[in-house]
């Protein structure tokens, strides 16, 4: 569960599924979502491909430098959810802040990088035939709209963004006090993307505002937020 601040363009890059990374990597696969909450006018990302290729057409556009070409560029704007399953080449673009969740995987494989260079004065290692193996040579059809609609709960309002069998993610707007849970069966990651207040649980409080991460332990039961506060409340 992290920020992403994102100043300038990030490599383009896709993760695997899990048997091809257990199986390569030893590592997981990677399915993670992102919830846009800031951008810069006209800001983009990068979203699968913008119609059907073949391996070989897409190692191609990789090798002459025209893989842009071929990408699905998507313009955002703050709200905006972007679910990204393993094998869907994707890319941040300049200008973005976003929180992101993800499975708990170090595997990417990057397919382009703008040809910047390291400190050593070389290109960063692209990892084309991995990529070429996983990645999903088509156009997705899913849209960027959160999954579920907005309600009312006790203190605030929640939406479902994104869920999967990894984990959810849901927006709630805190406008007083909102009682949540954290049963056996996860933990609970809140990131605060705007306001301030307080978390209170097992006589403990805690101040939160803008930036803050809690993380809340599986079965640690009851707890409270209170104030006037945007959060990102992840479960798995």
């Amino acid at each position: 569960v992290k920020f992403i601040d994102a100043r300038d363009r990030l490599s383009v890059q896709v993760h695997p599924e899990n048997e091809y990374a257990r199986r390569v990597e030893n590592e997981n696969g990677k399915t993670e979502a992102w919830y846009i909450l800031d951008c810069d006018e006209g800001a983009e990302l990068i979203y699968g491909f913008n119609g059907d290729l073949t391996a070989e057409e897409c190692r191609s556009a990789i090798e002459q430098g025209t893989l842009l070409e071929k990408c699905n560029r998507v313009a955002v704007k703050p709200g905006d959810v972007c679910f990204i399953p393993a094998g869907t080449l994707h890319a941040i673009g300049a200008g973005i802040l976003l929180a992101e969740v993800q499975q708990s995987s170090n595997v990417t494989y990057r397919v382009f990088d703008y040809n910047r260079v390291g400190k050593d004065g070389k290109q960063r290692e692209l990892h084309v035939q991995k990529a070429l193996d996983v990645v999903h040579l088509c156009k997705p059809a899913r849209d960027f709209s959160a999954q579920g609609e907005v309600c009312t709960v006790e203190g605030a309002t929640q939406q479902l963004l994104a869920e999967c069998e990894y984990f959810s993610m849901t927006a709630l707007v805190v406008n007083g006090k909102c009682t949540r849970t954290a049963d056996e069966t996860s933990f609970v990651s809140l990131l605060v993307t705007d306001g301030e207040g307080t978390l209170t649980g097992k006589n403990q409080t805690v101040a939160l505002k803008a930036g803050s991460c809690i993380f809340v332990p599986a079965a640690y039961g009851e707890f409270s937020v209170q104030g006037d506060m945007k959060i990102v409340e992840i479960r798995v």
